[in-house]
């Protein structure tokens, strides 16, 4: 329908519908009768055709390309001579982007009507053609022959849905990130919220503050991994300032030591409940959440100056943990007990039950990295106790359940895999378990199944999950995904239907490194779920356990590996003849 075509446009120019309408000079009733599958008159389609630039045929019936014929270069049937000013090529920018000609020609210099004098020498010195460049959003190489219109305004859309390229997005996905994680988070700023620095509205979405129920924690998964250690600060910074505020809500809100925080935290370090329904404001282990992320990056390396700090956040999280858990049946639980934004059918819509799986796997996490950094043994003792009683996960019919009780979310297809922490992030889950290992497996194949939406950092958090099941064609579907129908031209990440979000760009960073390089149990693996058209390529200077490591691979196989300092590698997906450097040592009986 008409409406689909027109969210679609949105998304693919990066604004939102409703801005888009009010820049056209419709009304919010003309939107909303729009969304009820009225079509347009025919002036106002023709109004929104100049608006995206497409065919009033294509808004009408969806038939045929989006692009109009003026899209399309004049000059495709002439074979182009190079390193030959394209005067064709410079007419048709100037008129499809409503620059003057005479505006450009008075940037260089040029008396105004240079034109039948370009078109007939076809020379133009270098650094005019930059100038120009920047002024039409394309390359000097491009109007002077080249075949490659770079069309820095936004024409990625054609790169992103051509097959061939699959690969090179990838790539360039992943540098993208890591680009927007150098630029965003930097020693002694703020840490990348929910636009990162990119916002541009006075009242963007969710206020663009921290969400601590996923996506703060999603836009550093990816960081240390990537060597990217010192983006780090601002992030940990912030955790050891809501760790202090937390600990007032702690006591007052919950009775309990150590700190706690909730779904949402600001520039002044909000740890408290905000104002609204339970299945999102209720979630009194999202500090714990943090302290568990700190702690990851603490291991990955890097963070060896910031002990003290770490030490602190991991054994604050620990005694709230042991507080908040009360006996039930010989072990300990969480109740009241949320799952972000989840709801279940119990005589009506409930938001909390008894110890749900993600706060079983976050309370697990946060007593296994107590236990191992703490040094008094007496503390030791209590928290390895608590960690010994605590509840078991549970299954239902769709795999895990969700809480106790065998109780499940009232969407199947939910956008969070919140009861699936303990495998991802967290690293409680492994193959020592293997049947909890397939009940989570079963969970994510029913919300894959039966997702509606395509939400940007819920699909990267896929492809993270799909690394740690160590299924490269599943993660490959969900890359797929992601390039197809959660990025704006630009590359950042769409939270459907169509707001400017970054986490998604980042989780995908977190999702590429899961596929190339895992870590269980004291072992490195290089290609645990390698996409399969992902036939060769190299990763340099990934970080993990404190280790620099470097690997080329081929046809699914790792050619050589090297790392800075002692390691066990698995053997698996090693080529016979893979160079390995001598300071690995291969894991007996792989």
């Amino acid at each position: 329908m008409f409406y689909d075509r027109f969210l679609e446009l949105c998304r693919q120019k990066g604004v939102s519908p409703a801005a888009a309408a009010r820049e056209m000079g419709f009304s919010n009733a003309t939107t909303t009768q729009w969304s009820h599958g009225s079509i347009p008159s025919k002036a106002s389609l023709s109004k929104i055709s100049t608006y995206f630039d497409v065919s009033t045929e294509y808004l009408k019936t969806g038939i045929g390309t989006a692009a109009t014929s003026e899209t399309h270069s004049p000059d495709n049937s002439a074979p182009i001579e190079p390193d030959t000013f394209q005067f064709e090529r410079f007419v048709h920018l100037c008129k499809q982007q409503g620059k003057m000609q005479s505006h450009l020609y008075d940037l260089v210099g040029l008396p105004s009507k240079a034109g039948s004098n370009l078109k007939r020498t076809k020379k133009v010195k270098p650094e005019i053609l930059e100038v120009w460049a920047a002024e039409l959003n394309t390359s000097a190489e491009y109007l002077n022959g080249d075949s490659l219109h770079t069309d820095r305004s936004g024409r990625t859309d054609k790169l992103l849905k051509d097959p061939a390229a699959f690969q090179a997005v990838c790539e360039l996905l992943y540098q993208y990130g890591k680009y927007l994680m150098i630029s965003g988070s930097r020693r002694g700023g703020q840490p990348l919220n929910l636009q990162g620095q990119w916002n541009a509205n006075i009242r963007p979405a969710w206020s663009s503050n921290y969400t601590v129920n996923i996506n703060t924690q999603m836009n550093y998964w990816g960081a240390s991994l990537c060597g990217l250690q010192e983006c780090l600060e601002p992030y940990l910074r912030m955790v050891h300032e809501v760790c202090k505020r937390g600990e007032k809500t702690a006591k007052v809100n919950y009775g309990c030591r150590g700190f706690a925080c909730n779904h949402n935290v600001d520039l002044w370090r909000k740890t408290a409940p905000v104002i609204g329904e339970s299945n999102y404001m209720y979630a009194p282990l999202c500090g714990v959440w943090l302290a568990n992320e700190i702690y990851e990056h603490y291991l990955n390396g890097g963070l060896d100056a910031e002990r003290d700090t770490v030490l602190e956040i991991v054994r604050q999280a620990a005694l709230f943990i042991m507080d908040y858990l009360v006996e039930h049946d010989g072990c300990y639980v969480s109740c009241p007990s949320a799952s972000p934004e989840a709801v279940f059918d119990r005589n009506g819509r409930c938001a909390l039950g008894l110890h749900s799986a993600f706060e079983n796997g976050l309370a697990r996490q946060a007593l296994m990295n107590a236990a191992s950094i703490v040094e008094e043994p007496s503390e030791r003792t209590k928290i390895q106790n608590t960690l010994d009683h605590l509840q078991p996960f549970e299954y239902a019919q769709e795999g895990l359940s969700e809480w106790s009780g065998g109780i499940s979310c009232s969407e199947k297809g939910h956008r969070h895999f919140s009861p699936l922490y303990a495998l991802y992030p967290g690293r409680v889950a492994g193959a020592k378990d293997p049947e909890l290992l397939f009940q989570m497996r079963k969970l994510f194949d029913c919300r894959q199944a039966n997702s509606k939406g395509q939400i940007g950092w819920s699909t990267a958090w896929a492809i993270c999950l799909a690394g740690r099941f160590h299924d490269g064609a599943t993660a490959q579907k969900n890359i797929q995904l992601l390039i197809d129908k959660a990025l704006f031209r630009n590359l950042f990440n769409v939270h459907w239907p169509a707001i400017f979000q970054i986490d998604g760009n980042f989780g995908y960073v977190a999702g590429v490194n899961e596929c190339l390089i895992g870590y269980q149990d004291g072992v490195i693996e290089l290609l645990p779920a390698l996409p399969p058209d992902w036939r060769e390529g190299k990763m340099n200077g990934a970080q993990i356990r404190g280790a620099r490591i470097s690997f080329s691979w081929k046809n699914g196989q790792v050619t050589q590996v090297s790392s800075d300092r002692e390691i066990i590698l698995s053997g698996k997906n090693l080529a016979k003849n893979c160079r390995i450097g001598e300071l690995i040592r291969l894991k007996e009986g792989t």
